[in-house]
C-alpha cells in the first residue's frame, strides 16, 4: 500500500554515517506522534523536521491514511 503511493522507496532507505549522527540528531525537530494497534502490539509513527531534510505534511497525511486503514488508533 505504501508503494504503489509512493510512500516507501524502491530503492531501500538511507544511513546516516556514524560520524554524522550527533550533527544529524541535532538538527531533528520533533513535529508529531501517532499512536496505533496492530493485535497486542503497539505502533508509533513520528515526524520529525530538519533544516536539510524538511517533513512534508501532505505526505504525511498519506501516511496517517494508510496506517488508519492498516490498524486502530491508539486513544
Amino acid at each position: 500500500m505504501l508503494r504503489t503511493r509512493s510512500l516507501w522507496a524502491e530503492t531501500g532507505f538511507s544511513v546516516v554515517k556514524e560520524d554524522q549522527k550527533n550533527g544529524y540528531k541535532a538538527g531533528l525537530i520533533f513535529v508529531d506522534a501517532v499512536g496505533y494497534y496492530y493485535g497486542s502490539e503497539d505502533l508509533v509513527l513520528t515526524r520529525f523536521d530538519h533544516p536539510m531534510y524538511p517533513s512534508d505534511g501532505s505526505r504525511w497525511a498519506e501516511w496517517l491514511d494508510v496506517a488508519d486503514h492498516l490498524f486502530m488508533r491508539s486513544k
